[in-house]
């Protein structure tokens, strides 16, 4: 067995675990039981694993919050319930990816494979449960469910052959999958926009909160794909967020 070791400098681990810009907070080495312990040390994976986790005690919480609140009915529980598993299938994948990196080449590729092909098989269930109340029509909401069903299965594809480096491939491929998801909550900002002009004539008057919100969420979704790939902001303070950067692109 390998000793996991920890707090290490970039220039102390090989190329294959190294992040541009991230400086130290690095680990190498370990077996799959003294990498899962590290979930409770800080590092520059850690914030990563958490917020994964607490991502899921929330969905968790939010989703016994519908059903014993609202009380939905027939199918009208299928997109919480979708809501709910695009998280917490994805989260065992990414939070494994993140902390057992470590130990070889190999088992960050495996890790690193499973938890992109997840993050695009989630798009797939949140475009279904965004769509589900926005679109009037079911066929409209399967049509836009199959359509990135095939984006995101030609993703899963193409990331069996990406190598780590690709990270600019990944976020487009992530980015276009996205678009299932983010189209219905614009749609629903525009409509809820008409309709709130319609009866009330007075709102037509100052900032329109519903247009503004049409705007922000494509605009985050590309600014934030923007940001990623340029590295910001460990770009302009090398060594200085290595530990919490990740948090910092989790809250975006």
């Amino acid at each position: 067995m390998v000793d996991l070791r920890t707090n290490l400098l970039v220039h102390e681990v090989p190329e294959w675990l190294r992040f541009p810009f991230i400086l130290g907070g690095y680990r190498m080495g370990g077996d799959f039981s003294t990498c899962a312990r590290s979930l409770f040390h800080l590092h520059n994976e850690a914030l990563n694993a958490w917020t994964m986790l607490l991502g899921s005690v929330l969905s968790t919480a939010s989703l016994i919050f519908v059903l014993t609140v609202y009380h939905p009915r027939g199918i009208d529980v299928l997109p919480f319930i979708f809501f709910w598993t695009s998280f917490v299938t994805h989260a065992p994948f990414s939070i494994c990816y993140h902390l057992m990196m470590p130990i070889s080449p190999a088992v960050c590729d495996v890790w690193r494979r499973l938890d992109q092909s997840f993050i695009l098989i989630m798009s797939v269930q949140l475009t279904f449960s965004m769509s589900f109340f926005v679109y009037p029509r079911m066929w409209q909401t399967l049509l836009a469910t199959l359509l990135v069903s095939m984006v995101s299965a030609r993703g899963i594809c193409m990331v069996q052959q990406l190598t780590a480096d690709q990270r600019g491939k990944v976020t487009r491929l992530v980015g276009v999958s996205a678009l299932g998801y983010y189209v219905p909550i614009v749609v629903r900002a525009i409509l809820d926009s008409r309709r709130r002009r319609d009866i009330d004539i007075d709102s037509r008057r100052g900032l329109d909160i519903d247009i503004v919100a049409a705007v922000v969420v494509p605009a985050s979704l590309a600014g934030g794909a923007l940001l990623y790939e340029c590295h910001v902001p460990e770009r302009f303070f090398p060594g200085k967020v290595d530990r919490i950067v990740s948090l910092y692109f989790r809250t975006i």
